[in-house]
């Protein structure tokens, strides 16, 4: 494959057979954790195929992987550009984005996604935090229930129904949730 992928010329227009095993080796280098040897892969996968948001979505989430979350969210931004129901674009967005305590654009990115019929728990936590961020704690609240009522609490839920209801002042509830 590398030398394959190292003699294909980098030009646009080339068949999608091409931005497609570049994008899978991304992919595989990055569920190994190997984020900056991905980078490479998901750049020419672009280059080759500038329009596949799946590319822009594996380069998203290697930048965010190696500290560069300014750069990780144009690429959210492009993905969901080009594929504007691209859910785990949006959710990695928002997430990225209440990372640089930008709880606003977090919310507003997941409000779409705690609206499905079932969504994840980690959507649901993530529009909380938004939420709490910006001291709603009343709408944070439900979404925490929510959560919680889809599985197993985690610690980390329970942690912010806790906070979330000391917030609200509702201090002996909040101890009984810890």
């Amino acid at each position: 494959y590398e030398r394959l992928i190292a003699e294909a010329p980098s030009e646009t227009g080339l068949n999608g057979a091409l931005a497609r095993t570049l994008h899978d080796l991304g992919r595989n280098a990055s569920n190994t954790k190997r984020y900056g040897d991905a980078l490479p892969y998901f750049e020419r996968a672009i280059a080759t195929a500038p329009d596949n948001a799946e590319a822009w979505y594996g380069k998203g989430n290697a930048l965010r992987a190696l500290a560069n979350p300014q750069q990780a969210i144009s690429c959210y931004r492009r993905a969901l550009e080009l594929d504007p129901r691209h859910d785990d674009a949006r959710f990695n967005l928002a997430t990225t984005l209440l990372a640089l305590e930008r709880p606003a654009e977090a919310e507003a990115l997941l409000r779409p996604l705690a609206a499905q019929p079932t969504p994840a728990v980690d959507v649901l936590r993530n529009l909380a935090i938004a939420l709490a961020r910006q001291e709603r704690y009343a709408e944070a609240e439900p979404c925490l229930n929510a959560a919680l009522a889809r599985g197993t609490p985690s610690v980390a839920l329970l942690h912010d129904l806790a906070l979330v209801l000391h917030r609200l002042s509702r201090n002996a509830e909040a101890s009984e949730t810890l």
